[in-house]
């Protein structure tokens, strides 16, 4: 149980994000079932998708990672303990904080608590014609599948191209990682168990 709680603790540390605004009233009932009404008219609900679809194709995330392209091949270790910046609380049956669970300073390193591997990532420059090229080869290779990670370029046209689903590095995967450089291949090490091991791979050209 202990280490469930830690683990929902962990969760809430690295992945909530507190949401809290006032909530007041709806004092025009009137007004509200005018805009439910516009909201089945199928002409408004077709300019809504349109612009939906136009805002998710021109997403771009605020903080732009960039990473250099390797000038050689190499492997690392990451070491993922962590330490926790602030007291994570104690709370009861019934919601109420009793105390401190694990104090400020507390150091754990997350692969301890989890049997599975975590995904394979595979981080790459999406606007570098030769990486994109070295991530289609591998795909087609008998690897394990991977999360597909770009520090650049359009990722609907990367999706349609490489028939999965492309992301973003965000800053927080790059720091805890410490990557340098692409194309880096993330995946936990087959030996030292409660490390990440990177290989940064140079296309050849």
């Amino acid at each position: 149980m202990r280490g469930l709680v830690f683990l929902l603790s962990v969760a809430f540390i690295l992945f909530a994000v507190p949401c809290q605004a006032a909530t007041y009233p709806i004092a025009e009932p009137d007004l509200l079932k005018e805009m439910e009404a516009r909201a089945k008219d199928p002409r408004v609900l077709e300019k809504l998708r349109e612009a939906l679809a136009e805002k998710a194709r021109s997403y771009r995330p605020m903080e732009l990672v960039d990473l250099p392209e390797t000038s050689r091949n190499e492997s690392y270790l990451v070491d993922m303990t962590y330490t926790l910046p602030f007291d994570v609380p104690k709370v009861d049956k019934d919601g109420r904080v009793v105390g401190v669970l694990y104090p400020k300073g507390y150091t754990f390193n997350p692969l301890d608590y989890v049997e599975a591997d975590p995904p394979v990532l595979l981080i790459f420059n999406g606007e570098n014609e030769k990486e994109i090229r070295w991530v289609e080869k591998w795909l087609s290779s008998s690897h394990p599948p991977a999360y597909l990670l770009i520090t650049r370029g359009d990722w609907i046209k990367l999706s349609r191209r490489l028939k999965r689903r492309v992301f973003y590095l965000t800053p927080l995967i790059r720091e805890r990682l410490h990557l340098r450089a692409t194309i880096s291949v993330v995946r936990r090490d087959p030996v030292r168990r409660r490390f990440m091991r990177v290989d940064v791979y140079r296309p050849a050209r």
